[in-house]
């Protein structure tokens, strides 16, 4: 019930932003201190749970240097320092949360983004995968110095976050390369054509070879791939779900005349993880989550996208249509029986320290 409520009154917020620009700033901070407590005051719920409640525990008097090859520095370091694993996952949230509503708030239609962020990101990465949550923050304040061309402040926040937050951060890397390049038509279908193609031929080997020419750091990519592999090659509704968005989101900023400065970085950003998701297809770990650094952009593509539609029949059309497709996204979130793996929880019933 409680993620309902929230999503009616994003929602709510949502269409009074996209029809009137609600200008609040201290709304927008109590709906943020609010995500932040729901995320970090959780009991038992969300996926990767019970994992990280071992880690906690066994990585009490650890240090970084005996574990960092199997976890994160901030990880170790928390549960060193922390009485509670609820405070680390109160620490986690504000990191997570906290930054992307930064980015978030500097947007247009920021409710609308985080709707879409409650929808899609959220319950995934900050109130489950959190470390990759907390890594997604990082790497999308970090845009600010891509569009700046500050390479070495860019550089220094992707490694901060590949050392103390998630490894899998280092491929932020080449989104630096991305900014004011436009794709031509022609290219852009080639490349969506092409990947689906390679992903049915790329091998575990190939990986593994890329792989070893990586520092020791990152041996943890190569189980990784083993573990979660697939003997055959399937095209997803994730991939077309992904193809059919870059297609949307390509359209709609070249028919706006808006491909260029930060709107086409974004929009560069979500095609190369779409290819990379269609690459990778094979390895499910690869093509959600190891692509989601750059498909994370769609939560912030979508309000651009509505922003220059010129009528407001087509922007709030749009709108329901996102309401609905983030409801769904959430509830086939929620409503999963997410206990596969010993390492998670259900989503359902949510559940806080405050309820004891």
């Amino acid at each position: 019930m409680e993620y309902i409520i929230i999503f009616f009154f994003l929602t709510f917020f949502a269409f009074l932003d996209i029809n009137k620009h609600i200008q609040s700033k201290a709304l927008y901070f109590i709906v943020i201190v609010a995500l932040i407590l729901f995320a970090g005051l959780r009991y038992k719920v969300g996926m990767d749970y019970n994992m990280y409640n071992e880690n906690f525990t066994n990585l009490k008097g650890e240090s970084i240097n005996e574990q960092i090859f199997s976890i994160e520095a901030l990880f170790i370091i928390l549960s060193n320092l922390c009485k509670d694993f609820y405070i680390l996952l109160l620490f986690y949230a504000i990191i997570g949360i906290g930054i992307k509503s930064y980015v978030i708030s500097r947007m247009k239609y920021p409710y609308l983004c985080l709707l879409l962020y409650f929808g899609f990101c959220f319950l995934l990465y900050d109130m489950g995968i959190i470390r990759q949550g907390a890594a997604l923050s990082i790497c999308l304040y970090s845009i600010k110095y891509i569009i700046k061309r500050d390479l070495k402040t860019f550089l220094l926040l992707i490694f901060f976050s590949t050392i103390f937050l998630h490894r899998t951060s280092c491929f932020f890397v080449l989104a630096y390369f991305l900014f004011e390049k436009q794709i031509n038509r022609k290219i852009f279908y080639c490349l969506l054509v092409v990947s689906s193609i390679i992903g049915f031929v790329v091998s575990a080997d190939f990986l593994h070879r890329i792989l070893a020419t990586m520092p020791t750091y990152f041996n943890k990519f190569s189980s990784t791939i083993d573990t979660y592999q697939q003997d055959y090659v399937q095209l997803g509704l994730s991939q077309f779900r992904k193809s059919f968005l870059a297609i949307f989101f390509y359209e709609c900023l070249r028919h706006s005349k808006q491909y260029h400065g930060a709107n086409g970085l974004l929009l560069n950003m979500y095609i190369l993880g779409v290819c990379a998701s269609l690459i990778f297809m094979r390895f499910t770990t690869l093509s959600s989550r190891g692509t989601y650094y750059y498909c994370i952009t769609e939560i912030l593509l979508f309000p651009i996208c509505i922003y220059y539609m010129k009528l407001k029949f087509f922007r709030n059309m749009t709108f329901i249509i996102l309401v609905i497709y983030s409801y769904l996204y959430m509830c086939s979130i929620i409503y999963s029986d997410n206990t596969y793996s010993w390492f998670n929880q259900k989503y359902l019933p949510y559940n806080s320290i405050l309820y004891k």
